[in-house]
């Protein structure tokens, strides 16, 4: 009997494995999307269908064996680092490895992924087909990505991780669709007077966790249309964007001395003084504490 699987309901989807996830998105925030890093043993995974859409992402050190039943058809392959499968929502899937090894899994809601890329193709009769191991290195540089947030405690924050799974779910659409559909990159970036807009919203809302879906609502699209016309009118995507402004808008909190650093962390958006510290660093080259004291 073929067991149904909800990844939005249970802590982990993979709850038969021998081993719980060493990594897991479940109290990230993250909507659409749920992460798991994997290092376990060799197992028999019993045949299951699930809700999500499914990307796994192998991370074997050394080329693996794997016995895998896929929406009924059944193979023996050998797979290496950085090659992916896809498990379509409501297919059967079974799999067996005979070596210890790492692997990623991402899930991906139908109805949220077809919502981001609404305006960039044409998803009403849109199904992702089954796909066992191939390489796929861009999929592997945008799980390694959503690996390194999960890794350092989500320090880049919800705008990157939105945008990673904008920008995955339109590859998917494109590369892996059941029938072949035109995706064209939008062009020509927003206009003078949307740019403006947007900017000064960020600006007023540094303070809040600003999203994708938020800003591209502002101008009516959809987060990954707005994320490519943003990047091509200002030069930077909108999470680099944000990221600076908000550093750019602790500098000048900095001079203020009263004002503990803890609580300029909170001012300028970063969920705490730890992310704030480390984001600073990363851009300005020193700690806060230490630019206060050359100010």
């Amino acid at each position: 009997m073929v067991q149904q699987i909800d990844s939005q309901k249970v802590t982990n989807p993979l709850s038969l494995l021998p081993y719980p996830p060493r990594l897991n998105s479940q109290a990230s925030g993250w909507s659409g999307i749920y992460v798991e890093h994997h290092q376990q043993a060799a197992f028999d995974l019993p045949e299951r269908t699930g809700s999500q859409h499914v990307v796994c992402v192998h991370q074997f050190q050394q080329p693996t064996q794997l016995e895998r039943s896929l929406d009924g058809k059944h193979k023996i392959e050998e797979v290496g680092s950085g090659e992916i499968a896809i498990i379509p929502a409501q297919v059967a899937h079974q799999l067996r490895w005979k070596n210890p090894g790492d692997f990623t899994l991402v899930m991906l809601d139908p109805t949220y992924i077809h919502r981001i890329v609404q305006s960039s193709i044409n998803v009403e009769n849109f199904e992702l087909k089954p796909q066992i191991a191939i390489p796929d290195p861009f999929v592997y540089q945008i799980v390694q990505a959503l690996n390194s947030e999960l890794e350092f405690g989500g320090i880049a924050g919800r705008l990157l991780v939105e945008s990673l799974t904008a920008t995955l779910s339109v590859h998917l659409f494109r590369h892996y669709a059941t029938h072949k559909l035109n995706i064209s990159e939008p062009t020509g970036g927003l206009s003078k007077e949307q740019v403006r807009y947007v900017i000064a919203f960020i600006e007023d809302h540094l303070e809040q966790d600003l999203s994708l879906e938020m800003m591209a609502n502002l101008i009516q699209l959809s987060p990954h249309y707005f994320a490519s016309l943003f990047k091509q009118s200002v030069g930077q995507s909108p999470h680099q964007y944000v990221l600076r402004s908000r550093i750019e808008r602790s500098k000048q909190l900095l001079k203020q001395p009263k004002l503990a650093i803890a609580q300029i962390a909170q001012c300028v958006g970063f969920q705490n003084q730890s992310h704030f510290t480390t984001a600073f660093r990363r851009i300005i080259g020193c700690t806060p504490k230490a630019y206060r004291s050359q100010a």
